[in-house]
């Protein structure tokens, strides 16, 4: 199941989140479902991803409006690699 913007949109300019962490991380917890935020999930924010209790997270607009796409891909992908969590 995918919950979005979870943080203020990226690519979509005015789009803004209407979550704050402590509605996201209770009602994380209630689910049976695997959650998978989405919405300005950048580099930074994937540890608050991870502590809401996110099963993963997609990219777009980090990847596609950055200056090295193929860069930030590889850094987020080492980042996941290392608190062993997935993406799409």
């Amino acid at each position: 199941m995918f919950l979005n913007p979870i943080f203020e949109s990226i690519s979509k300019i005015g789009y803004k989140s209407t979550f704050n962490e402590h509605s996201l991380r209770e009602g994380l917890k209630k689910t049976k479902y695997k959650v998978i935020a989405l919405g300005g999930v950048t580099y930074d924010k994937i540890d608050d991803v991870v502590n809401f209790g996110f099963h993963g997270f997609g990219l777009s607009g980090t990847l596609w409006l950055n200056d090295n796409p193929v860069k930030e891909f590889q850094r987020i992908t080492e980042k996941c690699k290392e608190l062993d969590i997935t993406f799409s």
